[in-house]
């Protein structure tokens, strides 16, 4: 039976890098030393991974400095070592588990959950959304072109629930996704939360998303705050909210369906000068080709006089469902139907009606999220792209060791 826990690992090989001792240790012997393809075979790429190695003896810290950040990680409990690990040179290591709840046994390793997985309960939405296990396993083989090899299962129930549980279907949707990634570099790289860029449109722009609706569709919610033009930076704008995207996903899992809602209050004409035509087409394309949800509506409120304008530009990338999903609510008119259909008061704003906090609170406490999920975003981006260089030259340098 496979467990689940908090753990911080540390495996005993020369010559890598050293940390603090916690308080609760379990050390167990290994047979034989963790082979250079370990993390390869486990699917972790090996320079990030959240295992951590140090030097068996005493040794100066100038030699094992800057080679890993000690991370602790969410880990998982496999049954056998030797189903993961390839022959090599026998050694006196030990691998130390630290933990307040350690029941394993001494041929079990813990392998860590990696840091570009999403973070939902994986069993209780393959329940909810009634996924198989086998149809996730089929996703696997054979590989799909321009995906990476090992992308988590928590990823993969997603699209499979978005393509309503069809697995060719899902297989091309990935397909697209990874495409639409490499082929958008401005839109999905350099997601740190923390960059100058991005924290310019956390300023200017509220980002969030609300409790599921009685339907059980998550909301994703998106504003301007300010109504200066020459704060809005179009491509980094729509990176945040593809960030926004992930944060749910990251967070809820697949869900029925998801809701997109829109405020322009702040929005002027002024900001049209701003937008981009590829960018427009490259977010339509993945919004509807390569998104791992099931996307329900698009409401947009305080719709200004102006929106002609908006779907003269918008019109050409999209299809005539998506046209369909699109609920438009003037600044003078009732949202009685938002209310009744759709988002209830008890899932929005206090701004719009609704029993949750202001937007500017609720914003304020996404940013939070956001910050936590700092090292998701840097991990998916050195997974999506492949870390084979920096494998093949972790595997050379673990090879000239001399172990003892």
């Amino acid at each position: 039976m496979l467990s689940l826990t908090f753990l911080s690992v540390r495996l005993r090989l020369p010559l890598l890098v050293a940390g603090l001792r916690p308080p609760y240790c379990h050390s167990i012997p290994l047979a034989d030393a963790i082979s250079d393809r370990l993390m390869v075979a486990m699917g972790i790429p090996f320079t990030h991974s959240p295992i951590h190695v140090c030097h068996q003896r005493q040794t100066a810290e100038s030699d094992i400095d800057n080679v890993f950040t000690n991370i602790s990680a969410k880990v998982l409990l496999v049954p056998s070592l030797d189903n993961l690990t390839s022959n090599f040179a026998r050694a006196s290591s030990r691998i130390e588990v630290f933990s307040d709840d350690y029941r394993s046994s001494p041929d079990q390793l813990f392998v860590p959950q990696m840091e570009h997985d999403f973070g939902y309960d994986l069993e209780e939405a393959i329940k909810r959304e009634g996924l198989s296990r086998a149809d996730l396993k089929a996703l696997r083989t054979p590989p799909i072109d321009g995906a990476p090899l090992e992308i988590p299962d928590r990823m993969l129930a997603c699209f499979l629930s978005a393509c309503n549980k069809d697995v060719a279907e899902t297989r091309e949707v990935i397909k697209i996704y990874y495409s639409d990634r490499r082929e958008a570099p401005e839109l999905f790289d350099n997601r740190d939360p923390l960059s100058p860029k991005i924290q310019q449109c956390f300023q200017n722009q509220d980002y969030f998303f609300l409790p599921e609706t009685p339907s059980g569709y998550t909301v994703i919610y998106h504003r301007l705050n300010n109504t200066k033009a020459s704060n809005y930076n179009f491509d980094e704008a729509v990176k945040t909210y593809f960030m926004l995207l992930e944060t749910c996903l990251y967070h809820r899992g697949p869900r029925p369906g998801l809701v997109c809602l829109f405020d322009m209050e702040n929005v002027g004409l002024s900001h049209l000068l701003r937008v981009k035509i590829g960018t427009i087409r490259k977010f339509f394309h993945y919004l509807q080709e390569g998104l791992p949800a099931k996307l329900k509506a698009i409401h947009v409120l305080n719709a200004v006089s102006f929106f002609d304008k908006v779907l003269y530009l918008i019109k050409p990338f999209m299809r005539a469902e998506i046209l369909n999903m699109l609920f438009l609510y003037t600044s003078n008119g009732s949202l009685q139907k938002l209310y009744d259909e759709w988002i209830p008061r008890s899932c929005l704003p206090s701004d719009y009606g609704g029993e949750l906090k202001s937007v500017a609170e609720l914003h304020q406490e996404h940013l939070k999220t956001f910050e936590l999920l700092r090292p998701y975003f840097l991990a998916e981006e050195r997974h999506r792209k492949g870390e084979s260089k920096l494998i093949e030259e972790a595997s050379e340098k673990i090879k000239s060791l001399d172990i003892d």
